[in-house]
């Protein structure tokens, strides 16, 4: 209770927050799948062969469904165009070739016409052509093979093992789709479901720790009386959450799925001893703060120090 030692412990504490606030905005995101498997695991071996010899692009289809007006010549050129779009964006590779172009090239050469009421017969023969036969995967026709459910457009992304870059490529392509094509497009990738948690962690992350602060308010306060006790509980608490980020930071720990359950595991931790102190704090006898806080750690001090509890 000596004002230089209550100056030290402030000044360590501050600098520990502060330490914390600055390692979360500068928190690793990516994640290696390779960490969830054994040393001596073939999974590893896998990742290990396939990140340093045989990485492919990752592939994602741009899928347009619905009732598009094929036969227009203005559809068409924004089917091209989304080809255009996705050269445009610096996370996916320019060399896309869409069936609609080709079938446009097919149709300028052999001097037929690819819109109007030409449109679905001169694209049945391009499909039938055995040097176009490949773009047959890439068309769904209706049960009567007279118009078009659906049809996608095949992109790569660039090569990266990084988790966030391909997180923030499907994002991009996302955007750059919905705000440059009039069409009703989406993009969509077996990779995608698994990049989604990349794109929500970080929200998800913040989601749940302020719900738990605001619980932790909500369910410790009847029990600790004092409402500015209370409060500073759940401070010690952001404090904590800020210090295991900055912990985090140092130990080269991203922010991933796993890492998120035990943080919001350290919850019971930070409330647990830290409402018994408090607790003590309020009950104990005493005319002075400084009487009431050394008999609040002179009787629970070394239980909560060893890790234990104490019931009142």
């Amino acid at each position: 209770m000596r004002p230089t030692t209550k100056a030290l412990v402030l000044v360590i504490s501050l600098g520990l927050l502060a330490g914390g606030i600055y390692a979360t905005f500068n928190l690793n995101q990516e994640f290696d799948r390779s960490l969830l498997a054994k040393e001596d695991s073939y999974y590893k071996a896998f990742m290990k062969i396939d990140h340093e010899y045989f990485r492919l692009p990752t592939e994602a289809n741009v899928v347009l469904s619905g009732n598009a007006q094929y036969r227009n010549s203005s559809t068409q050129n924004e089917i091209i165009r989304l080809s255009e779009i996705v050269a445009e964006n610096k996370y996916f590779k320019e060399d896309t070739i869409t069936w609609m172009g080709s079938f446009l090239k097919y149709c300028r050469d052999q001097n037929k016409t690819c819109d109007g009421e030409s449109f679905m017969s001169n694209l049945k023969l391009f499909l039938n052509a055995s040097q176009f036969a490949y773009f047959k995967d890439d068309i769904k026709f209706d049960q009567n093979k007279n118009s078009i459910e659906a049809t996608r457009i095949i992109i790569y992304m660039k090569s990266s093992t990084s988790s966030i870059y391909r997180k923030d490529a499907m994002l991009s392509i996302r955007k750059d789709l919905s705000s440059k094509s009039q069409l009703p497009v989406y993009v969509a990738s077996a990779s995608f479901i698994f990049l989604e948690q990349y794109a929500a962690i970080a929200s998800e992350t913040i989601r749940n720790l302020t719900i738990a602060s605001l619980v932790i308010l909500i369910v410790t306060a009847p029990f600790l009386v004092s409402l500015s006790v209370s409060l500073l509980v759940s401070f010690g608490f952001v404090c904590l959450i800020f210090e295991l980020f900055g912990m985090m930071w140092l130990w080269d720990v991203s922010l991933n799925s796993i890492s998120m359950i035990n943080l919001v595991m350290a919850i019971g931790f930070a409330v647990d001893y830290s409402a018994h102190v408090a607790h003590a704090f309020v009950v104990a006898p005493g005319s002075s703060a400084e009487k009431r806080v050394i008999d609040a750690l002179t009787h629970v001090g070394a239980s909560v120090l060893l890790g234990g509890k104490v019931f009142y």
